[in-house]
């Protein structure tokens, strides 16, 4: 059985999704059918994906899978539903979706050539310390991390692992600053790339594609972080998925 994966069922709110949650979405999609079918000929036909992404499988036919994941979503028959990314990760959960998603797509050449030259220039090290944190409108979602708990779990790492700097992964301003001012030059942050100082999200801006490309370059650095410290995001999420056999140790910052 061949599937073919995209968003386009209404139940999706497809316009409202950010690139981290779709990517998040398509793997889900594949491993169920993966649970179900036994195998990853799974063709995504989704064009911000495809933007960034190829497929590795050319599946000419199949049957429409997103539609067929939200039917089971809807009915509780998911195999694999007790994780997402307001959960604590689960590591063995994590290397399971690596597995599916680096069996169904993989990165543009090109693109990941960028990215590796990013993660060069920014001069991350085997002891520096990845942060994912969500701002913007994900307070209407989840309470604001609390950012006294934040330092404190990064002062940890500071002492009990002996890292060096951080690299910041965030959406907000305000974030950046705070750890700025606390830390100073040991916090590494790609100034190339869009920062909201308005708390409006990002993924509402009218370019997509650049908001994609650059959210994508960060959980790719984010992935080859040996320690990370992530939030409940979809963006730490496809970062951990992406850093499963990567990662040395990973702790939440909202818990």
């Amino acid at each position: 059985m061949n599937a073919h994966i995209n968003l386009q069922y209404p139940r999706f709110n497809y316009s409202y999704k950010g690139f981290c949650s779709i990517v998040c979405a398509i793997v889900d999609i594949a491993l169920e059918h993966y649970s179900v079918y036994g195998n990853l000929n799974c063709f995504v036909n989704e064009p911000q994906t495809l933007k960034l992404f190829d497929n590795i499988y050319d599946v000419a036919d199949g049957y429409d899978a997103g539609s067929w994941w939200l039917d089971r979503f809807f009915r509780n028959q998911l195999h694999h539903s007790e994780y997402n990314a307001h959960t604590i990760a689960n590591v063995e959960n994590l290397k399971l979706k690596n597995k599916v998603l680096n069996s169904i797509l993989r990165i543009k050449d090109d693109k990941l050539k960028v990215f590796e030259q990013k993660f060069l220039d920014l001069g991350i090290t085997e002891k520096t310390l990845g942060i994912q944190i969500r701002g913007t409108d994900k307070r209407t979602e989840l309470p604001e991390p609390d950012m006294s708990i934040t330092i404190k779990k990064v002062d940890d790492y500071f002492d009990s692992i002996g890292i060096e700097n951080i690299f910041l992964a965030t959406d907000d301003i305000k974030y950046l600053n705070i750890l700025k001012k606390r830390y100073g030059d040991l916090v590494l942050y790609d100034d190339t790339i869009h920062i909201s100082s308005n708390d409006n999200p990002l993924h509402n801006l009218e370019n997509r594609d650049i908001i994609n490309d650059e959210v994508l370059s960060s959980v790719c650095i984010l992935s080859r972080c040996n320690h990370f410290l992530y939030s409940f995001s979809n963006v730490s999420l496809l970062a951990l998925i992406m850093g499963a056999n990567h990662h040395q140790t990973i702790a939440n910052l909202n818990k």
